[in-house]
């Protein structure tokens, strides 16, 4: 039996990215880069929160696409073969985000937090910026090359089939991947069993990386207030996030590659299922948090909910259109299973909630004592940076659909998978 059966999928090659669409990205990126350069000269502190904002969100969401692949291997999800590549190609911008994290640790963090120039520090040896630097600098690094090895491990076998396939162009690199790799049934077996393994090291790897990210560029921007629900509201938002993108994308891939037959409503339903309960997920850490702070009435707590959802403050707007971007709205129209199926309805929901965990990464910062907390800023920097990082990330996206099967050639979740 071949292969690209033996994986229910049809065989599919690296697609050409359109001109147009990477000419409009480019733009955008250039328009991004162009507005951050502007505002640096009028307000530093202002660009780089932007900067840090837009950087963090598509960052995480990057990393997350790839755990979200090994989640699937682990718990079996054999729903999501159709679409395990999707969430794998989010992983491509990684490189790209790590070198923007890079910048902003070394260029911008000094005009963002307090605690590098005042003389108080809650925790002089944890919280300097050397420290910061160094330790955020090789976690983040160590997170990467996993993430990339393990991306490289999942896309040996369907090189290794794909090898004489592909154009002429992509050959050396196909054939340097997969030397060594026959594509046998006992090593494609193997290489399976390889990625189960490493599987549970990459969801560790994101939740400890995520943690130490809120404690050290987050949490730090308040030095005198602690959660220690917060990082995994960090988590959570994040992998909601790369879920949501995932959504779309398989909404746009199916109608412009003609897949319907193998992208079924039944492998929509179940990408839907899986945005409606993380949104409703991530609806109540935030509820758990703010109930907890609400009750003990704690000054080093309450004041930073008071900054973002006080009745006098100009952020409370922003915190719930947050709050009805990522769950009011989607929860209430994402009941029904057609909501869920449909790719339309799914992909307008999962734009709604992108804009939304955008907008609490923006309060999660932007109202701290040292930033805006007595008026919103929210305008033409902030939607243009983040625009020009989006138009990064999606570059890498198409890049990496021009280089790689948009679906996989050989069954990553084992014999008898039901893609269907």
């Amino acid at each position: 039996m071949s292969h690209h059966k033996a994986a229910g999928l049809p065989l599919t090659l690296p697609k050409d990215t359109p001109r147009g669409l990477s000419a409009i990205l480019l733009l955008m990126v250039a328009a991004g880069a162009a507005m951050f350069a502007f505002e640096l000269t009028r307000d530093p502190a202002r660009a780089w929160r932007a900067y840090f904002v837009a950087v963090m969100f598509f960052y995480g969401i990057s990393i997350a696409g790839v755990v979200w692949s090994a989640v699937t291997r682990l718990s079996n999800g054999r729903f999501a073969a159709p679409v395990v590549r999707i969430m794998e190609g989010l992983g491509a911008f990684q490189p790209a985000g790590y070198l923007l994290f890079l910048a902003f640790l070394f260029l911008g963090a000094r005009h963002v937090y307090p605690w590098i120039h005042e003389e108080y520090k809650p925790a002089p040896h944890w919280l300097n910026l050397e420290s910061v630097q160094l330790r955020q600098g090789l976690v983040m690094l160590a997170v990467t090359l996993f993430n990339l090895a393990f991306m490289r491990l999942a896309l040996r076998p369907d090189m290794a089939v794909l090898q004489s396939k592909v154009p002429g162009k992509l050959r050396g690199l196909y054939r340097g991947w997969a030397r060594g790799f026959g594509g046998s049934d006992v090593e494609v077996e193997r290489n399976r069993l390889t990625l189960m393994r490493l599987s549970p090291m990459v969801v560790i790897f994101y939740a400890i990386s995520m943690t130490l990210l809120s404690v050290d560029l987050v949490m730090s921007m308040e030095p005198e207030w602690v959660s220690t629900l917060f990082p995994g509201i960090g988590f959570i938002g994040t992998f909601l996030g790369a879920i949501c993108v995932t959504a779309v994308i398989t909404s746009v891939v199916r109608f412009k590659w003609k897949l319907e037959e193998t992208i079924t409503p039944r492998t929509m339903h179940s990408v839907g299922l899986l945005v409606f309960a993380f949104c409703t997920f991530w609806m109540s850490m935030h509820w758990a948090e703010y109930l907890t702070i609400w009750y003990a009435k704690l000054p080093e707590e309450t004041g930073w909910m008071q900054a973002r959802l006080g009745a006098e403050s100009p952020w409370l707007p922003v915190s719930i259109a947050s709050v009805v971007c990522v769950w009011l709205v989607p929860f209430v129209s994402m009941m029904t299973k057609a909501a869920k199926s449909n790719p339309k309805s799914l992909s307008f929901f999962a734009c709604l909630m992108l804009t939304g965990l955008w907008l609490e990464r923006l309060v999660f910062i932007a109202p701290a004592p040292e930033a805006s907390p007595e008026h919103v800023t929210l305008g033409f920097v902030e939607v243009l940076v983040a625009g020009g990082v989006l138009g990064l990330f999606s570059l890498c996206y198409l890049w990496f659909v021009s280089v790689f099967p948009p679906l996989p050639a050989v069954d990553p979740y084992g014999p008898g998978s039901d893609t269907h």
